[in-house]
């Protein structure tokens, strides 16, 4: 076996010389230049930037409306804070009914008043009237 080993040595060796260099045309296509690679680096990196630069934005936005958002919160808690509490709309309520029962009671006196006033016209009325008569 060795013999033979030693016979076909040369033929075994260009084989395998042919079989390394056919692997290394297959890499070369199958790897990128480093042009193209840094050409892509530097696409990918323009890319990259652009992508920050319009995320900062976004961020940017987004804080200004939350900001906004806080302010109208804020303004919503001085209003509620400004606004009549439980009891108080309970005596309000309360002041209001005061309020409507002393209305109607003028109402009534008012129109007991009317009916006397009425009265009292009437009585005027036939006065002058008897005044008039007898004047002429």
């Amino acid at each position: 076996m060795i013999d033979t080993l030693l016979k076909f040595w040369p033929a075994g060796f260009a084989v395998m010389n042919l079989f390394g260099l056919w692997v290394m045309w297959s890499l070369r296509h199958t790897f990128v230049s480093r042009g193209d690679l840094e050409a892509l680096r530097a696409e990918l990196s323009k890319a990259q930037k652009a992508t920050a630069d319009r995320a900062e934005e976004s961020v940017k936005a987004v804080r200004a409306e939350v900001a906004e958002v806080r302010d109208d919160v804020e303004n919503v808690r001085e209003a509620l804070g400004r606004t009549a509490t439980h009891a108080e709309m309970a005596e309000l309520q309360r002041t209001l009914a005061a309020v409507g029962g002393d209305v109607k009671e003028l109402r009534a006196t008012v129109q007991g008043m009317g009916a006397a006033v009425a009265g009292v016209a009437e009585n005027l009325n036939m006065l002058i009237k008897h005044h008039v008569e007898r004047g002429r």
